[in-house]
């Protein structure tokens, strides 16, 4: 199981409303007493005891900042030490600035070390508190931050709908305050939720679009946080070797910026990805790490969760005593953090234990138990392994009816999340329970479905296995080829240079040996000389002329097919091979020196010159998954070669017409009128929608595609504003947009001129609204609507 990606650090925290009743100068020395005392009398560090030193010498609010600065400086790598001086900081505060931001901002600290440190009661009530002082003083930054701190809680405890529902008020609230970093911040843990109900695709794009805005800040920490997740999503989706690579680099930025509760998370992660590579000794050694991290940084939650994560590994090795310990201590540890999640989880793999073990009883027992946990916080993702180890159970108690619920609802939770190997599962389990009834007929079709859908995983695992390796060794082939081509040509340039200076030799040496025999006869006589040197040179230099003509003639041919081959290589490295398009690398080769090309060229026409623009059209067909899983890959690569021919049709001949990956193409309209991209969207639209798709001889299909388009410069006459690259950024952000609000429709950007915006093109893809607001920026779309579009 992937650690809970909870975001500690990129929240502040705060004490309980009661407990800042209690504070006045008499408590905030048993504080500091008591503080010491926690921390042995000693800083971790030098720094920190210089700061301590400072503290001491201050007086009244002038303590303030230096408490601050200790608290933020410690609350990574001693969470427990910065907990007990956020305390001396909330106390501080109340009395000397209790009217202030700072007092809220002190709260909030507070709230999240105690978060990370499981006491989530006086997290709640302090983070509550923070929050209704920022709503009434009017503190922008702390009540955005208390928001979403109580979004983190209410995740904690596993009320997901609470959390959402105060994620979503933090962003609108950020939006409204212009709080970019808070926007993203709140966005990262919207993902989180979406990562819970499943929906891993909406996630991964909230990731991917929150991830600049993080990078532009010089975020390194929310960086690290961002990727975390991504790896996570991931590896949900059997990408485990993106999720390794995301996860990897995450590991570095958490240990570069000394982020130990984020370390100990990725180190969880990675080794979820190591198991599900097979690689178990790697994912044991990096879950013992991961274990002994936590009860360094005294983080409870990690350690379960890392205790419950190297059970099964003992499990599967029949190792049950053991793996019942660390089964039974991660368990312990969710029943006292009050994790309902977690405590279900290891249930439930317990419950799979003993019934390797043939303990039906007891297996049945925590099974249920694990359900009812399941059911209570409303997580089917939790709720699903439950149900089938008791299906299992059931059926072989002879329990049929049981099992057959508890197998049939196993199933429709399997298919709402997407889980194809679950629903193979599921259904080889019903063809069991109907054949143990003696329903012969309904088996039979039950274990039709389940064959069709394993040979559908292993085709389609097998196939991007294959795909991938005949890319790759395509591509170094490809290389190979190329190489091999240019040195040949190189090689053979050489051969006619040098074949020409053996020719001139063979002419020296000719008119060498003619002037010898012309020393020779000279005493034959005058005439006889003349005549005799006149016929020679009309041998010699016919020869010569006859050996330099043919050779030449060799040279030129092998030239021209070295030439014409290396042509048709380099085309074929830059073609799709089933669409016969250009790809990725056509365009990375071609684009930049042409566009480089047209922005010098621009200095010397007329600025009203619009025939200049480029346009990008980001094209995706609507709903191609459904083709693949009704129809089979062979009906999708029919769709995706009839939809290259309309292409064709539609574009000129002038544009690059080029597959950008999967169902989605780009088209690059060169030396175009800005203002008719509209209209080239519309005709391709239309010539999608009515085209009839004969997939096999008794299938047609009609589908319907989305597009997303805007121009290249990105304003009319500026080419600083944005390159290329960022140019198709916005067009995938458009072409999003189409397909969110209604698909079978066009969404485009156009700029008259340029706005007031320095960043405009990080705003365009974190804050499209706000561009939307500008005088210069033109919305362009088929979508009749009277609401502003969603663009999330």
């Amino acid at each position: 199981m992937y650690h809970q990606p909870l975001d500690r650090n990129s929240l502040y925290s705060g004490v309980s409303e009661m407990g800042v009743g209690l504070f006045n100068i008499t408590a905030a020395v048993l504080i500091s007493m008591l503080t010491f005392a926690c921390v042995g009398n000693a800083a971790p560090t030098q720094e920190l005891a210089e700061l301590e030193q400072a503290l001491s010498q201050r007086q009244g609010n002038n303590v303030l900042p230096i408490l601050e600065e200790i608290v933020e400086i410690s609350s990574h790598p001693h969470p427990v030490y910065a907990k007990q001086y956020a305390l001396r900081w909330v106390a501080a505060a109340s009395q000397y600035a209790s009217d202030t931001p700072q007092y809220a901002k002190a709260l909030i600290k507070l709230a999240t070390l105690q978060v990370g440190q499981a006491n989530i009661s006086d997290a709640s009530a302090n983070a509550t508190r923070a929050n209704n002082l920022s709503k009434k003083y009017g503190w922008q930054m702390a009540e955005v931050e208390s928001l979403r701190l109580l979004g983190v809680i209410a995740r904690y405890e596993s009320h997901l709908d609470e959390a959402l529902t105060l994620f979503e008020q933090a962003k609108l609230h950020a939006e409204k305050y212009n709080l970019p970093i808070e926007r993203a911040s709140s966005e990262y843990e919207i993902s989180i939720i979406y990562f819970y109900q499943g929906k891993f695709n909406e996630a991964i794009r909230i990731l991917k679009r929150i991830l600049p805005t993080f990078a532009s800040f010089y975020d390194t920490i929310k960086v690290g946080k961002t990727l975390n997740i991504l790896g996570i999503l991931y590896g949900s989706q059997s990408r485990y070797e993106e999720s390794l690579e995301a996860h990897l680099q995450a590991l570095e930025i958490a240990r570069e910026t000394e982020d130990a509760s984020t370390e100990q998370a990725l180190l969880n992660n990675i080794g979820v990805t190591y198991n599900r590579l097979d690689k178990y000794d790697e994912a044991l050694k990096i879950y013992q790490d991961a274990l002994a991290l936590a009860k360094r940084i005294n983080d409870t939650h990690s350690e379960g969760l890392a205790l419950l994560n190297i059970a099964p590994l003992y499990r599967d090795a029949e190792n049950y005593e053991t793996a019942i310990s660390y089964y039974q201590q991660g368990i312990s540890i969710a029943e006292k953090l009050g994790d309902k999640n977690l405590q279900s989880q290891g249930l439930n793999g317990l419950a799979g234990l003993y019934y390797a073990k043939d303990d039906i009883p007891t297996a049945k027992a925590l099974a249920q138990a694990a359900l009812n946990l399941a059911d209570e916080i409303g997580d089917n993702t939790v709720a699903l392994n439950p149900r089938s180890h008791l299906a299992r159970i059931a059926l072989q108690e002879k329990d049929f009816a049981a099992a057959l619920n508890y197998a049939q609802d196993a199933l429709k939770i399997a298919t709402q999340q997407e889980f194809s190997s679950e629903v193979s599962d599921m259904h080889f389990l019903l063809a069991t329970i109907y054949e143990a009834q003696g329903n012969f007929q309904q088996a039979l079709e039950a274990y039709k479905t389940y064959s069709s859908i394993k040979d559908d995983i292993f085709n389609d695992k097998s196939d991007k296995k294959i795909a991938a390796l005949r890319a790759k060794n395509e591509a170094i082939q490809t290389e190979h080829k190329l190489e091999q081509l240019a040195l040949a040509q190189e090689l053979q340039n050489v051969e006619h240079k040098k074949e020409m200076e053996h020719q001139e030799r063979i002419a020296d040496a000719q008119i060498v040996q003619r002037n010898v025999i012309i020393v020779l006869v000279i005493s034959l006589g005058w005439v006889a000389f003349l005549l005799h040197r006149r016929w020679l040179q009309r041998r010699l230099n016919k020869n010569l002329s006859k050996q330099v003509k043919h050779r030449t003639k060799q040279l030129a041919q092998k030239n021209e097919e070295l030439q014409e081959a290396y042509e048709v290589m380099e085309l074929r490295s830059q073609t799709d091979e089933l669409t016969k398009l250009f790809n990725r690398r056509f365009l990375m080769q071609r684009l930049t020196n042409e566009l480089q090309n047209l922005q010098q060229q621009s200095h010397t026409k007329r600025k009203t010159d619009m025939h200049q623009d480029y346009v990008f059209l980001m094209l995706d067909l609507d709903n191609f998954k459904q083709v693949n899983d009704t129809h089979g890959h062979t009906a999708g690569d029919i769709v995706l070669m009839e939809l290259s021919k309309i292409m064709s049709q539609v574009f000129r001949g002038s544009d690059y017409l080029v597959r950008w990956g999967g169902e989605e193409f780009l088209v690059v309209m060169r030396h175009v009128n800005r203002h008719d991209a509209s209209t080239y969207a519309e005709r391709f639209r239309q010539a999608v929608a009515t085209h009839p798709f004969h997939v096999s001889d008794d299938t047609t299909l009609h589908l319907t595609c989305s597009i997303g388009f805007t121009c290249y410069p990105l304003i009319p006459n500026n080419y600083s504003i944005a390159n290329w690259s960022q140019v198709v950024d916005i067009a995938d952000t458009c072409l999003y947009a189409a397909k969110r609000n209604k698909k079978d429709a066009w969404v485009g950007l156009e700029f008259s001129n340029t706005p007031d915006d320095p960043d405009l093109f990080k705003h365009i893809m974190s804050d499209t609204p706000k561009v939307l607001s500008y005088k210069e920026t033109h919305l362009l779309t088929s979508i009749v609507t009277t609401q502003p579009l969603s663009w999330q």
